[in-house]
């Protein structure tokens, strides 16, 4: 149940930066450090823009998995 919250709680915060259009003006500036590979880079840039981009990446590391 608690990953079904979470899972919820994403899609908002993902549904919420796509309509936000502030975000998507300051996230734009970064964006081509993305196409040239810097991801690092670009997450340092696109940070700032809003507080729930940080949560969403972190939803994106499968490091901590055993396999």
């Amino acid at each position: 149940m608690d990953i079904a919250a979470e899972r919820k709680h994403g899609y908002e915060d993902a549904q919420g930066i796509i309509s936000d259009t502030a975000v998507q003006a300051c996230t734009a500036k970064c964006k081509w450090l993305i196409f040239s590979g810097h991801v690092a880079a670009a997450e340092r840039c696109m940070g700032p823009c809003d507080e729930r981009l940080p949560r969403l990446w972190q939803c994106n590391d499968l490091s901590w998995l055993p396999f």
